[in-house]
């Protein structure tokens, strides 16, 4: 048992970190699933982790890493661009034939995989013109995303703090879960850089309860 109250925070931080089981397990899926895509589809870009995995920001009870697949659209946007539901579920189709199990989110934006230890959350896309990439939306047309952006945001903003804006982000989404997730995982996130952003991080009590105080209200906001 932790004998600070500091300390206890570093347990937890332990405690939210991924199992080497579970580490193993998300390379693994992710690899291989980059590889079956390579494969067996005309890809834009090679497929990448995308979301709280590849930010270094995946607390334990999460479970799901997520992976941004880019298509070439020379080979399969004019068949699709009328409707990406379409899309998603010939998408699906593919995954199908070599992984059992699939099905599509319930918003309609990606195909989930169950392997057991590790989900994976698969979305198809197409590269945009400029920057980013367009993605389903759920209603049958294109939502414009780049994650690449908030990668490299989260990225420089922890540098910026010393390494604790991560962890700080951690435990702010532990909370999150712990009540009832009102918000969602990236949206604490994005608070959580944008609150500390060129302020000094302090201790992890004081860091929680400056933090909780805005995602506090911002939850209430929502109910």
């Amino acid at each position: 048992m932790a004998s600070t109250v500091i300390k206890g925070f570093d347990e937890l931080l332990g405690n939210l970190a991924l199992t080497d089981n579970q580490e193993a397990a998300a390379r693994s899926r992710r690899d291989g699933l980059a590889g079956f895509f390579t494969k067996h589809l005309a890809m834009a870009e090679s497929a990448y982790g995308i979301g709280s995995y590849a930010r270094s920001t995946l607390i334990r009870p999460e479970r799901d890493i997520d992976l941004l697949a880019p298509l070439s659209a020379n080979e399969y946007w004019q068949r699709y661009k009328d409707d990406s539901n379409v899309f998603l579920y010939w998408f699906r189709g593919k995954l199908n034939e070599g992984y059992e199990k699939t099905r599509v989110s319930s918003r309609g934006l990606s195909v989930k995989l169950d392997f057991s230890i590790i989900e994976a959350d698969v979305v198809p896309c197409f590269v945009r013109r400029g920057e980013g990439y367009l993605m389903p939306n759920g209603a049958r047309g294109w939502l414009a995303t780049n994650p690449r952006f908030h990668m490299k945001l989260m990225a420089d903003s922890n540098v910026a703090s010393g390494s604790r804006l991560k962890p700080l982000a951690k435990l702010a989404k532990a909370w999150n879960v712990a009540h009832s997730h009102h918000l969602g995982s990236f949206h604490v996130e994005l608070m959580v850089e944008r609150m500390w952003r060129g302020r000094a991080i302090p201790s992890w009590p004081a860091a929680m309860a400056s933090t909780l105080s805005q995602l506090s209200y911002d939850r209430a906001e929502l109910q």
